[in-house]
């Protein structure tokens, strides 16, 4: 019989980040130091991006776990890390190319990046009352089953740029407000309140009851926007003050039992020929209809 040498066994090394310790940068004062030879993975959500992660800083409403960034970066970042505890948790960065390593493929993360906790959710309640503000023209926004993160993430941004009071979603449905949605909204989503409610038909009922005018946005009527804001406008000597728009998901619309709680369906009107494009995407439709609704409340009485 033939024997044969057993063979020895090789050893395998796991693959490491090079040039990933954590350490103190000079300029950042009184920063931890922990030497390693890794970079530990990201706890709890990642957002990325220059104006996403300095929203997060500044707000400071999410528990922040760790912070990434190139020195290039975390020397932009020094000022606002020196008023948080989040320069204890800094981790420095060669390369924006070694960050990629541990971010999802083609994501533009700037050279900075921070592991955080999820953002805290507001209350229907506040939402509901609208004698906490002085404003008498408030909006909240209410998102039925719309989940691309980067539609989401569009739709903050719109609703701090018009001063939107919340944005309501259905907590089963809605996106993580980080990542590709954080960095489409460069921070907004840090200053714009959000609700999580059980049940959206539920939720616009009680909306009613407290004198919103709920109106939903959709392709299949001729009651334009436009028309249909002027006839409930604040100098309409209507009793609505506070307008709750309604917004449907790409390809499915505002569902039934939504689109049969709103007091009206408007659309937007398109003006091509083609049939080819006879809808606009849900975030350009949220921009026409807050526009509208801020230019019909700032018209002369």
């Amino acid at each position: 019989m033939t024997k044969f040498n057993k063979p020895r066994p090789t050893k395998t090394h796991a693959p490491q980040m090079r040039n990933m310790t954590k350490r103190t940068p000079h300029k950042l004062g009184h920063a931890h130091t922990q030497h390693q030879n890794t970079l530990p993975p990201p706890k709890g959500q990642l957002i990325w991006g220059h104006h996403a992660v300095v929203a997060v800083l500044k707000q400071q409403s999410r528990d922040i776990f760790a912070v990434y960034a190139t020195t290039q970066m975390a020397e932009k970042i020094k000022s606002i890390l020196q008023l948080t505890s989040a320069q204890e948790k800094l981790f420095h960065i060669g390369t924006s190319q070694q960050l990629s390593t541990f971010m999802p493929a083609n994501a533009a993360h700037q050279g900075i990046a921070i592991a955080c906790g999820g953002k805290p959710a507001q209350a229907l309640s506040e939402v509901l009352d609208t004698r906490a503000s002085q404003n008498r023209n408030q909006i909240v926004l209410v998102l039925d089953q719309i989940t691309d993160p980067q539609n989401v993430g569009a739709i903050f941004r719109l609703a701090c740029g018009f001063d939107v009071k919340a944005i309501i979603m259905q907590n089963r449905h809605a996106p993580e407000l980080a990542g590709a949605c954080a960095k489409v909204a460069v921070g907004a989503t840090e200053y714009v309140p959000h609700c999580l409610v059980t049940n959206i038909a539920d939720t616009l009922a009680q909306l009613k009851e407290h004198n919103w005018l709920v109106s939903g946005l959709a392709g299949n009527t001729d009651d334009t926007i436009e028309n249909g804001l002027a006839r409930s406008a604040p100098y309409a000597q209507t009793p609505y003050t506070c307008h709750a728009v309604v917004l449907g998901a790409e390809g499915a619309g505002l569902r039934n039992r939504v689109k049969q709680m709103c007091d009206q369906i408007l659309s937007i009107p398109m003006l091509s020929d083609t049939t080819l494009i006879d809808s606009l995407n849900v975030a350009h439709a949220c921009a026409i209809a807050l526009y509208e609704i801020r230019r019909q409340s700032q018209a002369p009485q």
